[in-house]
């Protein structure tokens, strides 16, 4: 998961929940298998191709280029994603 995504998953319940939630949202994903990637010069520069090709936000942008980064397969239920299944692999989860 890019560092990116992270932060917007943790001000998006913060905002919603509170910091305090927000905090313990963010220790629980950190004690998670996952990997939390770095926002690399070269991500940066992969996340802003998707991003001028694509109307996806910037943060989508960041998660494509992550998940292309590690030859993984991104797994999301954002329909800006979604509607982009016929154009690189995504795994869509069911709301």
């Amino acid at each position: 998961m890019s560092i990116i995504n992270l932060g917007e998953v943790v001000y998006r319940l913060g905002k919603v929940r509170g910091e305090a939630e927000a905090e313990e949202l963010l220790a629980r994903i950190r004690r998670l298998p996952i990997t939390i990637v770095p926002a690399s010069d070269d991500a940066v520069w992969a996340a802003v191709r998707y991003k001028m090709q694509y109307a996806i936000s910037y943060a989508d942008a960041f998660a494509l280029a992550t998940a292309e980064s590690l030859g993984a397969t991104p797994v999301t239920g954002d329909p800006e994603l979604v509607q982009l299944a016929n154009v690189v692999p995504i795994e869509k989860l069911e709301r």
